[in-house]
């Protein structure tokens, strides 16, 4: 007897099916018009401007679905152009508080988030705050030396400067909103225990955030992504477009200036939260002139071996609560050769004299703060308290090891590389053209991890560094868009532009058959994973990478594909992933050194002779990224006289000393004491 042969059913087809059934019984009133072979979708726009229309050819079968049982969400808004005077592209710590320095300036602002404020992007993962103030004992040379040291000699000591200067004022405004506690309001020990059980929790700031621009009437849009910036005729920045994630509408943002602060850009890899942070502002950006800085120097997010996708061990949502300040006790050590050293703001520091250091530390996380020392009612109520291994982190009370949701690995399992194909924090970005945020570009500023201020350079400052300095330049970006915009007229944008960008933004909509932006994603991730590539880098192996860049610049980009809104805003990130990993291999070939995050097995010490300077990547007259390099001015060079051993080597952690390092200076003649 012949078996039965079975019949398989995928569930879009069951769906199709099912659709069919319900659409001709209880949701008659429902059921489309006759679908033709061609389905025509049209971007609504204004009176004035012709629709955009695209073609899809699909079977008839699978089109009755969306319109038959429309997706959760597709709720198009109708109005597709909005005038303002400065334009904001991001809502996190940078770009609420450049909305905000517009806003006080008396400009009619409008915020655009491609997810939603206070939820998306890196912010809410923030959990400190630093600031400068001489009352507790600040000093601005040991911040500056710290600094410095810290950051392997490479940061912008102008920007380091304007930092100190406003970074109090951007605390007390955060403390204003609600969104930070006063450095004196410390949660009690009972207090701690409760919300590590998760039975009690401050405020949190997510839930607070949209009142920010509520309250002051700021119109926010959410779910657009915007992906090009529109300029007049004399090549100034006039507004932007973007994709709304709900629809096929491309809505079109005519201003005055704009602000960008839509963060940096990973590879979507797990153990850091960067699905949407795809380096859209730095696309952008360079699209209409701009520089981009800093693509060498890779984050140092680490993960464990096990638990991968839990870098922070953001299980027991700590980072949401709102941010408290402490004030630690001093710390003051010895490192080899004698050289007393101290701990100021977290960040490393040589000094010739023994100093102590009184004030305040940059706060920590709310249940690993610095000075609390108490027993727990019962170690078992920690089970969601993370153990690090910081020598100032002495959680002697706490279990040997956290719960599950925040795993730590064993000794000799941990790994680099959660957040592949991000910069250090305030490393990479818009390559500023003065020490206002300004990019260069007539009506372009930016903030946050969208601004290469290079307070960072090398390596981290201290904690609080980017989320602190992100809310100084993103008020002070908001404030001198402001100016900017009260001293011009309206800007034109042609017909004829707007109709081009609209086309170029739902292109992957229109055509019949390409590459996913999922697809895309994961070969660009694929392609930098490999530690030999983005950790330990050579010649032979960027340039090789660099050759499968290209290629899926020049064969895979232009046949990018979209069924549906999300998919669409998936094919325009990932273009901007590809210019993301070209801009970071021509960046780490360049820099023949190794210093800080960005190390070379062919270069593998710090050059200093050659290398105290910066990289920025520029579109050439080729349309191609070229990039160069930026010398530090003299005057920003500190332990010029130092031996090379004790620049490099003789931090408050012990030697950061690269393999081969010393041999390749004894090679080439390069005094080490």
């Amino acid at each position: 007897m012949a078996k039965e042969k079975k019949s398989f059913i995928s569930r879009r087809d069951f769906l199709v099916g099912s659709g069919a059934v319900i659409a001709a019984g209880a949701l008659t009133a429902c059921t489309p018009k006759a679908v033709t072979d061609t389905t025509t979708i049209t971007s609504t726009t204004t009176k004035t401007q012709p629709p955009v229309t695209i073609t899809e050819t699909v079977p008839s079968a699978r089109r009755n679905i969306p319109q038959e049982l429309p997706l959760p969400g597709l709720r198009p808004l109708g109005t597709t152009e909005y005038t303002c005077d400065v334009l904001v592209i991001g809502a996190s710590y940078a770009g609420t508080q450049a909305a905000l320095g517009a806003y006080a300036a008396g400009q009619k602002v409008i915020v655009v988030d491609k997810g939603i404020p206070g939820k998306s992007g890196a912010g809410p993962w923030a959990n400190t705050l630093l600031f400068f103030d001489e009352r507790f004992g600040d000093n601005r040379e040991s911040w500056i030396n710290s600094f410095q040291r810290n950051v392997e000699y490479i940061v912008d000591q102008d920007y380091l400067d304007v930092f100190m200067e406003h970074s109090l004022a951007g605390f007390k405004r955060w403390v204003d909103l609600g969104i930070v506690n006063d450095c004196h309001s410390i949660p009690t020990p009972e207090e701690l225990i409760r919300y590590s059980q998760g039975t009690f929790r401050p405020e949190e700031r997510r839930l607070l955030w949209p009142y920010i621009f509520k309250d002051k009437g700021i119109q926010v849009f959410k779910r657009v992504m915007v992906t090009k910036l529109l300029t007049d005729s004399s090549g100034a920045v006039a507004g932007a477009a973007g994709i709304y994630t709900e629809s096929d509408e491309v809505l079109i943002f005519r201003a005055k200036a704009v602000v960008m602060c839509t963060g940096g850009g990973g590879f979507g890899t797990s153990g850091y939260p960067l699905g949407g942070l795809t380096d859209d502002g730095a696309w952008m950006s360079y699209q209409v002139g701009a520089k981009i800085g800093g693509k060498e120097m890779e984050m140092w997010k680490g993960c464990g071996g096990e638990y991968p996708s839990d870098s922070w061990g953001q299980g027991d949502q700590r980072f949401l609560g709102r941010i408290y300040a402490t004030e630690p006790p001093d710390i003051i050590g010895t490192v080899p050769g004698s050289t007393d050293w101290i701990k100021v703001h977290d960040v490393g520091c040589i000094s010739q004299e023994p100093r102590v250091r009184e004030g305040i530390y940059p706060p920590d996380h709310l249940t690993n703060t610095y000075n609390y020392v108490f027993e727990p009612y019962d170690e078992s109520l920690w089970e969601n308290v993370r153990v690090e291994n910081d020598f100032y982190h002495k959680p002697l009370t706490w279990p040997e090891f956290a719960s599950r949701t925040n795993p730590q690995p064993p000794e000799g399992q941990s790994s680099n590389g959660a957040a592949i194909g991000l910069s250090m924090h305030c490393v990479e970005g818009v390559f500023p053209a003065d020490n206002n945020c300004w990019s260069g570009v007539p009506g372009l500023w930016a903030a946050g991890d969208s601004l290469c201020s290079r307070l960072c350079g090398a390596s981290y400052a201290g904690k609080g560094t980017s989320s602190s300095s992100a809310s100084v330049f993103g008020y002070l970006a908001g404030q001198n868009a402001a100016a900017y915009a009260k001293g011009i007229s309206a800007p034109v944008v042609s017909a004829d532009q707007i109709s081009s960008v609209k086309e170029e933004l739902l292109a992957p909509r229109n055509r019949q058959k390409g590459y996913s932006g999922n697809w895309v994603r994961e070969l660009v991730l694929q392609t930098y994973a490999p530690y030999y590539i983005h950790r330990w880098k050579r010649k032979d192996r960027i340039e090789g990478t660099l050759y499968n860049c290209e290629y899926m610049r020049e064969h895979i980009c232009p046949y990018l594909i979209a069924r549906n809104p999300h998919e669409n805003r998936l094919a325009h990130e990932a273009k901007h992933k590809v210019l993301n990993l070209e801009m970071r291999l021509k960046s780490a070939l360049i820099r023949e050194e190794s210093r800080g995050v960005h190390s070379r097995e062919d270069f593998p010490y710090r050059d200093d002779k050659n290398w105290l300077a910066w990289t920025r990547c520029y579109k050439g007259s080729d349309g191609k990224v070229a990039v160069e390099k930026v010398p530090i001015p003299d005057r920003m060079k500190v332990d010029t006289d130092w031996s090379y051993k004790a620049r490099y080597h003789m931090g408050p952690f012990g030697p950061n000393m690269f393999p081969g390092e010393l041999e390749a200076l004894a090679n080439l003649g390069i005094p080490y004491e």
